[in-house]
């Protein structure tokens, strides 16, 4: 058995290796990469809440994106900084207000995707639809200029993509990142200047400890978009591409819009839109009978988690009716995804709305999968909308 976030096979479909793993090598090593890997629900949760052990501090990305964002990636801290950092964009977070202040937004854009796509022949959901609606829902949110959405869009997209094999990000993807840099910069340079009443403002604004937030700001507002948008996306085109291939769930579900949130979350567990994350080993510990000392790197298999048996009946079964249980598709603990209300908000109205507008869509050609050794989603989902 031969297990690598960097396999193109393990891109393809990870679920059969994830399954090994679990019965075979609960407490992976691999060797040449110099990382264990835990697989088992039980197991990830116990690591994601022990952060005291298991530290985010020395990165959560297997091919290290977090060196790109800077300092103020709360993802990237342990206590007490990260409860600082995140806590000065927490209230926007809580869902009964993040969904009164965007909930509107969000329908009113699904709403005018959905009807231009309408009347076309053919359409591309992953492109038009669920890359295009978390780019204006996190520009409304943050208070990005709106004729800025499109460069955003292409350097999101740059910055998104990997190749097969390679072990780190492609030039293609730090230069994207440069970019992104030197413009949230920029707006924070705006924004001290000259404040306005929105969450840029805020977070430009703060003080951790009674200390200016300062640069930290830079690292705040890159991870906020990015955990924004590439989740969502892979929701999105996961929810569309599963429902069309499952078309006795789709007219249950079209029957049962009360449903559509458990829907969601089956969605989640099903394709978990982030399959894994990282930790470093603070102090010699032991797990599942192994030493593990300082240093170490661990691989958390999330995706692996919300496949396991001893937790879900029937786990490589994707049912819309089943009755929802706790999964691991955005984190646990502390770094628990303060986004997760967001994207599901979206998940839910497009879902809503393509069922009740597009009810016979279906899907045409060849899906192209985001190539990213971490985020499991879609490039292109070519449709025709009936």
């Amino acid at each position: 058995m031969d297990y690598s976030p960097f396999s193109p096979e393990v891109h393809a479909d990870p679920y059969p290796i994830y399954r090994r793993l679990r019965q075979d090598a609960p407490l992976y090593r691999n060797e040449q990469l110099g990382f264990w890997a835990v697989s088992r629900y039980d197991d990830v949760v116990a690591v994601l809440r022990d952060w005291k052990t298991f530290s985010s501090a020395g990165g959560v990305d297997i091919d290290n994106t977090g060196s790109e964002f800077g300092s103020g990636n709360f993802l990237e801290e342990d206590p007490p900084l990260h409860d600082l950092l995140r806590a000065v964009v927490r209230t926007e977070f809580v869902p009964k207000n993040l969904r009164a202040a965007m909930e509107p937004f969000v329908r009113a854009e699904v709403e005018a995707i959905v009807t231009d796509l309408k009347r076309r022949p053919a359409v591309d959901f992953a492109r038009e639809l669920a890359w295009e609606l978390p780019i204006r829902v996190v520009s409304e949110l943050m208070g990005f200029p709106r004729e800025d959405r499109e460069r955003l869009r292409r350097w999101e997209e740059s910055f998104a993509l990997r190749i097969p094999t390679l072990e780190c990000l492609p030039p293609f993807a730090t230069s994207a990142g440069e970019s992104l840099r030197a413009y949230f910069a920029d707006l924070v340079e705006q924004r001290t200047e000259h404040p306005r009443d929105d969450l840029l403002t805020k977070i430009v604004s703060a003080e951790l400890d009674g200390a200016p937030i300062g640069r930290r700001a830079h690292g705040m507002i890159f991870i906020l978009f990015v955990a924004a948008i590439e989740t969502t996306a892979s929701l999105v085109t996961q929810s569309l591409r599963l429902l069309a291939i499952h078309p006795e769930q789709r007219a249950w579900l079209r029957d049962n819009p009360g449903a559509i949130p458990q829907a969601v979350e089956e969605v989640l567990r099903y394709e978990a839109p982030v399959q894994n994350t990282k930790r470093t080993v603070l102090r010699d510990t032991e797990l599942l009978g192994e030493r593990l000392p300082e240093g170490t790197t661990l691989l958390v298999l999330t995706g692996s988690a919300n496949r396991d048996e001893l937790r879900f009946d029937e786990p490589d079964a994707f049912d819309v009716r089943r009755e929802p249980k706790r999964h691991m598709a955005f984190g646990e603990g502390i770094h628990h995804c303060i986004g997760a209300p967001l994207a599901r908000l979206e998940g839910e109205i497009v879902i809503e709305t393509v069922l009740a507008e597009l009810p016979d869509y279906a899907l045409v050609g060849e899906p192209i999968r985001l190539p990213n050794h971490i985020v499991r989603g879609y490039l292109s989902l070519p449709a025709t909308p009936a």
